[in-house]
């Protein structure tokens, strides 16, 4: 029987225990859903490039819960290097153009509204994002990864079209 590489492992701890560490994080932790899930995305990362974990059917379900509990309070308590971004300086740099200035003006003040109902981390993403910095180097900058920044910009744009 051939043996299976520690990434075809990795895989099938994943695909049998994310929804189980998930829930085991939330329930140590305050924090919204979509922190946990980030914290977990983290964990399983590290567990990636940990080779002197041991990954026996469920053995590292308690360092995984531990490393994701860890970053869930890093990313809720640790202020960020970031200063809180004003929805309104979001909104000036997302909408430019020719336009008749009371129509911008109500664009703007519209969309300010609906930025300010993002969370803080959902409206730092969309900064820098709108300030014309890549998915990578927005990664680099929160200590997360892309797939992260990919999911919170959806997330933004999704809550801003729902608020149409």
């Amino acid at each position: 029987m051939p043996t299976r590489s520690r990434h075809d492992q990795i895989d099938q701890l994943y695909r049998t225990h994310a929804s189980t560490l998930e829930h085991l994080v939330q329930t140590r932790v305050i924090a919204d859903p979509d922190t946990v899930q980030d914290a977990c995305s983290f964990a399983w990362t590290q567990l990636l490039i940990s080779p002197n974990v041991e990954l026996a059917p469920r053995a590292p379900l308690g360092w995984l819960r531990q490393v994701a509990t860890r970053h869930v309070w890093q990313l809720t308590a640790a202020p960020s290097p970031l200063r809180e971004h004003d929805a309104r300086d979001i909104a000036n740099l997302l909408l430019t153009g020719e336009r008749d200035l009371a129509d911008r003006v109500c664009d703007r003040l519209l969309l300010a509204d609906r930025v300010s109902n993002l969370s803080a981390r959902q409206r730092k993403y969309l900064f820098l994002h709108a300030c014309g910095y890549r998915y990578s180097e927005i990664a680099a900058l929160m200590g997360v990864t892309y797939r992260t920044v990919d999911r919170q910009l959806a997330r933004a744009r999704a809550h801003l079209r729902q608020s149409t």
